[in-house]
């Protein structure tokens, strides 16, 4: 089916298709920050061969 919508979204839609991506990301740190709360602390310390 084509719309004449920009990307096939509905005007009213707009906010909450924005609104949900950041709401994801917001409740992923929180859940990283409750699982592994060092992770901020050892950063610094994490290695990477390249």
């Amino acid at each position: 089916m084509v719309t004449n919508k920009f990307a096939g979204i509905a005007p009213a839609s707009v906010a909450p298709f924005i609104l949900a991506p950041l709401v994801g990301a917001s409740m992923g740190l929180a859940l990283l920050l409750v699982f592994y709360p060092a992770a901020a602390r050892t950063a610094g310390e994490v290695v990477v061969l390249t």
